[in-house]
């Protein structure tokens, strides 16, 4: 759960930043409304933190995930984690929604940093709710009891064939 709460609370994150406007104090990298440099260094700092976490964690979700389950489990286990992997990948390419504006001078053309109303990042936004998403499917298979699906197959054979 670790790991599908990080990924939720980074692109939560991302999202809560983009409906900030963006001030000529945010160009430098530091967003006016965190407070300045200090609180940006804590939150930065928590989310290398939370990054590290969340990539070490990735192979052994899978592999106790995985290992704790029948074969068509194994399959749904996997292809959640894939599903995680993969919004993981997508919550790093859509992390910069802002405009680019192209100015030409004296010295030539270039893109200047953006800055103005917030353009909100409704990707990132759909990203943590299926993060969230995940979290339930994930947590609906550890609940379970172990042979639940065992205990299903048996009351759909019939009564004369023998119960492995």
């Amino acid at each position: 759960m670790l790991w599908v709460g990080i990924g939720a609370a980074a692109s939560g994150f991302i999202f809560l930043e983009s409906t900030q406007p963006v001030t000529v104090s945010n160009i430098d990298g530091i967003p006016a409304w965190l407070g300045g440099p200090g609180s940006d260094n804590v939150i930065v700092t928590g989310g290398l933190a939370a990054i590290g976490a969340w990539l070490v964690l990735a192979i052994p979700v899978l592999a106790a995930g995985a290992a704790r389950r029948e074969p068509p489990e194994q399959a749904l286990w996997t292809g959640v984690w894939v599903a995680g992997m993969l919004l993981m990948i997508l919550t790093r390419a859509w992390l910069h929604n802002m405009p680019e504006r192209t100015t030409c001078g004296a010295d030539g053309c270039g893109v200047v940093p953006y800055y103005g109303p917030a353009v909100l990042n409704w990707r990132e936004l759909a990203i943590c709710g299926a993060f969230l998403v995940l979290g339930a499917v994930m947590t609906w298979m550890v609940a379970r009891p172990e042979g639940v699906s065992r205990r299903v197959e048996a009351r759909l054979l019939p009564a004369d064939e023998p119960q492995h």
